[in-house]
């Protein structure tokens, strides 16, 4: 104890020949305080300081790199800092920076640019966080160094890609079409079909057909329709086939053909005729593989009809009628099996394929058309727009009832949800 006051008392007392005010005796330590505080005496225990962007970062803190475009490497440049009196040294091998973890094939880290810091002195090294997947990768990169309390310096990543989608130029159809009906296939191509010719183009109508490939990001003509027709549907079946209904093929002429589109053979091939004549009709997939058909333009009134297409057998056979007159409207299946159906009026059904009929259920807060209704992964349908509106609402099939939901910023017709 008398040789550690000795020592404590011999470096008060260089202290005080280099000008530093003296400790005060009774509390010896004080005066160690005092001398490293103005850096008379340094620390002889080395200390690592990571930062990014200025803000200290600890031994298994968590530093966030956010990405927004695909397949591109996110840098984040971290400095590293001596801020002891001794050299730090970076002491692993050739990879100064090491990367591990559950995505760590997400992560890449480069070395710093010096491997020995002198004190006050500092040096840089980059993580770069590549967004190939969407969701969150987590890894860790450790910086091993001669800090003996941090000897084993981590940093835990987290990667977060959140693209910000952004509208481009996508290729050309090989024809200007409009008012033409489109679905997509099993294979993930998209089948285009009919419409009508631009009157600035000479008018008319398409019977022809074109597939969007995905991969080539490319139009390619495929078979062409037995009719040409516009405002009719066209759906997908659960055995791969297109089917395409109605439609119209100018003035108050409308169709009750109908036709098979086989992507194997990329061609149409006829199928039994509905009962009524429609455009501006809906044709709906249902859970049991038919489909159905209600409503539509027939004879220049809307109609409030529906048949029932089965695929196995290649006929329609009628099914209860809608209560309402509709066209413009929107059949949307939902996860309950029911479909329901929106449009021209404010009021809503439900169709019920195990009884074959159609029930009211609750009305929507504005009258819609052109508008859209999509399923979303809760069960319940975003009901948007329509006679330019912006408003839209959300349909929930447990209560049976519309509500309010947050509106668009312009107002849209003849637009899409997905």
């Amino acid at each position: 104890m008398t040789n550690y006051f000795i020592k404590l008392f011999h470096v008060v007392m260089i202290s005080t020949q280099l000008g530093c005010v003296a400790a005060n005796f009774d509390n010896p330590f004080d005066g160690v305080k005092g001398l490293l505080s103005n850096g008379l005496i340094t620390s002889s225990k080395v200390s690592i300081i990571v930062k990014y962007n200025g803000k200290v970062y600890k031994n298994g803190d968590t530093l966030e790199i956010l990405g927004t475009k695909s397949n591109i490497d996110y840098p984040a440049e971290l400095t590293i800092e001596n801020n002891s009196g001794i050299n730090l040294n970076l002491t692993a091998g050739t990879q100064k920076t090491i990367i591990s973890g559950t995505n760590a094939s997400n992560f890449t880290a480069t070395n710093p640019s010096l491997f020995t810091l002198i004190p006050g002195n500092s040096t840089s090294f980059t993580v770069n966080f590549k967004t190939n997947v969407l969701g969150d990768k987590v890894a860790e990169v450790a910086i091993p160094n001669d800090d003996l309390t941090n000897s084993n310096f981590k940093l835990n990543l987290k990667g977060v890609f959140e693209p910000k989608e952004t509208w481009v130029m996508g290729p050309s159809m090989n024809e200007i079409r409009r008012l033409f009906a489109f679905a997509r296939l099993s294979n993930g191509k998209v089948l285009v079909t009919g419409g009508a010719v631009l009157a600035s183009a000479g008018g008319g109508l398409f019977n022809s057909a074109e597939l969007y490939d995905p991969n080539s990001g490319s139009f390619l003509a495929t078979g062409s329709m037995t009719v040409a027709r516009f405002n009719h549907t066209a759906t997908l079946l659960s055995n791969g086939k297109v089917l395409v209904t109605g439609g119209a093929t100018g003035g108050e002429s409308r169709l009750s053909s109908a036709e098979l589109y086989d992507p194997n053979s990329g061609l149409f091939t006829a199928t039994g005729s509905m009962a009524e004549a429609r455009n501006y009709h809906t044709a709906t997939l249902l859970s049991n593989g038919k489909v159905l058909v209600t409503g539509g333009y027939s004879g220049g009134v809307s109609s409030n009809s529906s048949e029932l297409y089965d695929p196995n057998s290649g006929t329609f056979t009628a099914t209860g009628s809608m209560a309402a007159v509709r066209g413009h409207h929107l059949a949307t299946l939902l996860s309950n099996g029911k479909v329901l159906v929106v449009g021209e009026l404010s009021t809503a059904e439900l169709y019920d394929p195990s009884s074959g009929t159609f029930t009211a259920t609750g009305s929507m807060a504005a009258v819609r058309t052109f508008h859209s209704a999509t399923l979303l992964p809760n069960g319940k349908v975003l009901v948007v727009g329509g006679n330019n509106l912006s408003t839209a609402e959300l349909y929930d099939p447990n209560s049976g009832t519309f509500t309010a939901t947050g509106s668009m910023a312009l107002g849209r017709g003849q637009h899409s949800a997905v």
